[in-house]
């Protein structure tokens, strides 16, 4: 059972952020859990604000980044739930029944071989609304004095 009415799951970041307001989780579904990242589940090494995970059994299953991008994985398991809870959470369709294949939202199809990006830089720049960020990190770029 989904605390959400069908088709108004969140799908990027600033979704999954809006829905979290405050809180650090929120069980979405049957073992299905969204959640703020922290250092060590993120796939990513640094960001300027965590990404936001929706975990099936403890599998990070769809990764929000501030960014805008949406990474997929199954983790090994190819089930009708993982793959219900990525097509709910996930802004992709996956087809086939042994063999997935990803239809991306620019309309590619891809082999869903596990750990993926779901929607590339290209889309990114053409959907994504621009960032303001009023804030500097220090000591985090280092310069080339060459």
């Amino acid at each position: 059972m989904s605390i959400f009415k069908h088709g108004a799951e969140p799908k990027s970041w600033r979704e999954a952020d809006e829905f979290l307001g405050v809180r650090g989780s929120i069980i979405v579904a049957n073992n299905t859990v969204m959640m703020r990242a922290t250092m060590n589940q993120s796939s990513a090494s640094h960001r300027l604000f965590w990404p936001i995970l929706v975990m099936l059994h403890g599998h990070v299953v769809v990764e929000y980044c501030f960014d805008g991008a949406v990474y997929i994985n199954h983790c090994g398991w190819t089930t009708r739930t993982t793959r219900d809870r990525i097509e709910r959470f996930a802004p992709v369709e996956i087809l086939g029944s042994r063999e997935w294949r990803v239809r991306l939202p620019d309309g590619r199809t891809l082999p869903f071989e596990g750990n993926m990006r779901a929607v590339p830089p290209d889309i990114l720049r053409r959907h994504a609304a621009p960032i303001e960020v009023d804030m500097m990190l220090s000591g985090d770029v280092e310069e080339d004095h060459a």
